[in-house]
């Protein structure tokens, strides 16, 4: 009787947990969220021309009125209905007026 190699698999398990977590952060700043791209009705509205300042790390975006609009670093300058529509959310639960 042949006796087979164990196959390490907690090992490989934790390598690939490892691997996700170092190359998240780089993954996702190629690639926008894409779960409400497809889905999200593009309101132009009244708040076409309100700016928002978007954080590309944590998924929020600032109002002109809010102390961190401008400050939080990776960010950038998006119209809302933009904003909403790739994903992010508004920091203080409201939309932008």
């Amino acid at each position: 009787m042949a006796h087979r190699a164990r196959v390490p698999i907690l090992e490989i398990i934790l390598l690939l947990m490892i691997a996700l977590a170092v190359f998240y952060p780089a993954i996702s700043r190629l690639f926008p969220p894409m779960h409400s791209l497809q889905f999200a009705p593009r309101n132009r509205g009244t708040e076409a021309g309100v700016k928002v300042w978007v954080n590309l790390h944590s998924g929020l975006y600032y109002c002109r009125d809010s102390p961190l609009y401008g400050r939080q670093k990776p960010g950038k300058l998006m119209a809302q209905p933009d904003a909403v529509q790739y994903g992010y959310s508004p920091a203080q639960a409201k939309r932008c007026r």
